[in-house]
């Protein structure tokens, strides 16, 4: 794969909402380094209390 994960983010973070998961897995066949690769993230919500 020759795009720059940057480019993909939006597509990353629709399917991470899709299937509910928290991670994403860069597989060894698309890495450079020929090495699975997991990217996991928490997800904060943030309550705004202005009147």
């Amino acid at each position: 794969m020759d795009i720059p994960l940057t480019f993909l983010m939006d597509d990353i973070l629709r399917e991470m909402d899709i299937s509910q998961n928290n991670y994403f897995l860069l597989n060894k066949e698309n890495a450079r380094d020929g090495r699975n690769h997991y990217f996991h993230f928490e997800s904060v919500f943030w309550i705004s209390r202005h009147s």
